[in-house]
């Protein structure tokens, strides 16, 4: 009887023993083949950051070509768009659409000049102000309307359609703040 009891405790302590030293090898070389994985993916992301990077600069770069509004308020804006919930990338298409909705109004586009009155932006403003000056004007005097729904009504209108689940109040904000 002693002899089974010694050889089962020889036997569970020895192989059991082994066992345990293959297993945390093993575990070392999964940790270092993830490890090398890890990197691996690291270095993707930032890749891929560094081109998201780039494509919106070339964005906002191009929005501020195309409409007069210096880079530095395209940039502001994405941001304050961004901060609250939207998408950065696009706010550069929104700043071309609100210069599209403006030379609207200078041309004679009822519709274009009254939600532009809506804001305070006047016929005479449309005549002597930049394109810069407008926009800014149009984000402050969107802020100031306490009708969240008319804001947001005219924000998508004056802005573009991202602005249905962005507020602009928040998105004034920030861009006041960051330009």
């Amino acid at each position: 009887m002693a002899n089974i009891s010694t050889n089962a405790t020889i036997n569970v302590s020895v192989k059991g023993q082994q066992a345990i030293t293959q297993l945390n090898a093993s575990v070392k070389k999964l940790q270092t083949d993830f490890s090398g994985l890890g990197n691996i993916l690291k270095g993707l992301a930032v890749g891929a950051l560094i081109t998201n990077i780039n494509k919106l600069n070339q964005a906002m770069v191009q929005a501020s070509d195309a409409t007069g509004v210096t880079v530095d308020s395209v940039a502001a804006f994405a941001k304050a768009v961004s901060d609250a919930g939207g998408d950065a990338g696009r706010a550069a298409g929104d700043v071309i659409d609100f210069v599209a909705g403006l030379n609207a109004a200078k041309q004679g586009s009822i519709g274009a000049q009254q939600e532009l009155a809506a804001v305070g932006i006047s016929l005479q403003d449309l005549a002597t102000l930049s394109n810069e000056d407008l926009f800014k004007k149009t984000i402050e005097g969107l802020a100031l309307i306490q009708d969240s729904s008319l804001r947001n009504q005219l924000a998508v209108k004056l802005l573009g359609k991202s602005f249905k689940d962005i507020d602009i109040g928040g998105v004034a904000q920030d861009f006041q703040r960051l330009s």
